[in-house]
């Protein structure tokens, strides 16, 4: 069985077809906001005839776009008017708590420059001529432009991250936000935060535009700003100051102890080269408070979720916009800070489902600080599933895994070694069995990872001590394919009877209804040459 890492497979043309038009999609989307289609119906219903004149387009025109818009779910159509999905309503009208317009508008100019990807890769790096000479003014406004951006992504991902972050214990209780922006993250914190100061560092241009922005929400009447700004008793919550992260030192917590309580790096190890960004880490790690947290929130090539598929295509984007930034494994960002003398949990998922693009790793002098990271037992097992090298993991319900007799009469009909392995069927458990086993547990995890098969088998071993070792007693694993630890399998007298596991096929398991159970779809391998997908079962308790 093969699949994608991250879901859907490539199987034929026709998926070759889709990827080639997938920037279709993105249009359509930029069309939209170009021409104010969510911005004119607001969170009301309109006929075609009285948005196309809001709009200023043509009626026949805009029917054509808003078809496609409500068949990519932004828009519903119903009686020749139309409205605003709830996914448009929260994240495309100007002035929602979950407004992305401008991000999205910042990604449709980058998106030109992927044409170049081509020549990027033969020079070896980005193959951009150097921007044309601006006027003052003509910079600020890409200046101001990137900052909207990025700040609209940053208020998402604040109340994301606060949902895995409790600083009650956390002290002193003070954040550095390095290359914070317009300071959408540190104000996040702050406003779930009473009591706490954050400081935003950034280059000089940014720090003038960021205090523009914030001084003209003030103005507009911004609760949030004027709760950061100008509280009761006088200074400022929020302040902004200019630095260089890779020139000049850290600025120095406002605190008599010393050290920052926490310190946030977002997206910022994967804007420089290795060097540059481990340097970074380090300056970070030696302001950070004895009872603080380092919290990186980035791309990571090996994270949960969306992460691996989006920080290989994220790493393409450095290529072409940047002279050295790429992405990084999380593995590489934890290992330099263990080395520093930090204790390290992640990558930690973002999101009710952890789908989320980016993840987290925090780090504290002591295992006692990571207490404040919330992640569940699942999810920590999930990290040290990745660790083991396999490529994800997500719970499933035990209950929920369907067993067969096919299954067992395609081991019979279908592969040469039935019968003749220890943990083949007929040895295996039965479906009945493989059932009866399940019903006692609670929750378990689906695991996926690559050949060769002992390697698997051995991998699934170490997750299940891992899960023993966490308290978890009835920690029990099942594997993929016939059992290959030994060169020469002698069923009735193992060598390793204590290593020895049934692969979920051979314990009659329907490891394809158990795939879609969680999302995942799996296809047959054609041929020899087509990568396999392995499935391993971890039950929990």
């Amino acid at each position: 069985m093969s699949f994608h890492p991250n879901g859907e497979t490539l199987r034929g043309p026709q998926d070759l077809e889709d990827l080639a038009t997938a920037s279709w999609l993105g249009e359509t989307l930029f069309a939209a906001l170009e021409l104010g289609v969510f911005e004119s119906l607001g969170e009301d219903a309109l006929p075609l005839g009285e948005l196309a004149r809001r709009c200023g387009v043509d009626e026949a025109a805009l029917l054509r776009l808003t078809q496609a818009l409500s068949a990519l779910g932004l828009l519903s159509l119903h009686e020749g008017s139309a409205a605003c999905t709830t996914l448009a309503r929260r994240h495309l009208l100007p002035g929602s708590p979950g407004y992305l317009g401008n991000s999205l508008v910042y990604r449709r100019r980058l998106a030109r420059s992927w044409t170049s990807l081509a020549d990027a890769v033969r020079a070896g790096g980005s193959a951009l001529s150097p921007p044309e000479l601006e006027s003052d003014d003509e910079y600020r406004v890409r200046v101001r432009a990137y900052l909207l951006a990025m700040d609209d992504v940053a208020r998402i991902k604040a109340g994301l991250i606060a949902e895995r972050l409790d600083l009650t214990n956390v002290h002193p209780k003070c954040v550095l936000d390095l290359g914070g922006g317009a300071g959408g993250l540190t104000a996040g914190v702050l406003l779930r935060n009473p009591g706490w100061r954050g400081l935003a560092v950034d280059m000089p241009e940014v720090v003038a535009e960021a205090r523009r922005v914030w001084a003209e929400r003030l103005v507009a009447g911004d609760g949030a700003a004027r709760s950061l700004l100008v509280p009761p008793g006088g200074r400022a919550r929020l302040e902004f100051a200019e630095c260089d992260l890779l020139k000049q030192d850290l600025p120095a917590a406002p605190v008599e102890d010393g050290g920052w309580g926490l310190i946030i790096a977002s997206n910022i190890v994967h804007a420089f080269a290795a060097p540059e960004s481990a340097a970074i880490l380090d300056r970070a790690v030696a302001a950070l408070a004895p009872g603080g947290l380092l919290l990186l929130h980035d791309f990571w090539t090996d994270g949960p979720g969306r992460g691996p598929a989006k920080a290989a295509l994220f790493d393409l984007h450095m290529l072409i916009h940047t002279y050295q930034g790429r992405t990084y494994p999380w593995t590489w960002a934890r290992d330099r800070l263990a080395e520093r003398g930090l204790c390290v949990v992640g990558p930690v998922p973002l999101g009710r489902r952890g789908e989320e693009d980016t993840s987290l790793i925090v780090g504290s002098r002591s295992e006692a600080g990571l207490a404040a990271v919330s992640l569940g037992d699942l999810e920590r097992l999930d990290a040290v599933a990745r660790e083991l090298g396999f490529l994800r993991t997500t719970p499933i319900d035990p209950a929920g895994v369907t067993t067969a007799a096919w299954v067992g009469e395609k081991c019979r009909h279908g592969c040469a070694r039935y019968g003749r392995g220890g943990q083949c069927p007929p040895r295996a458990p039965s479906p009945e069995q493989t059932s009866a086993i399940f019903s006692g547990y609670r929750r378990a995890l689906l695991v996926h990872g690559e050949p060769p098969t002992a390697e698997f088998h051995r991998r699934m071993l170490e997750l299940e001590r891992a899960a023993f070792l966490a308290g978890h007693p009835k920690a029990l694993a099942f594997v993929a394919g016939p059992c290959s630890l030994c060169d020469e399998c002698r069923p009735d007298d193992c060598r390793l009877p204590e290593q020895t596991r049934p692969s979920l096929e051979a314990a009659g398991v329907d490891v394809y209804a158990a795939a879609a159970t969680v999302g995942w779809r799996l296809d047959p391998v054609p041929d020899r040459e087509s990568p396999a997908a392995f499935l391993g079962l971890l039950l929990v308790d």
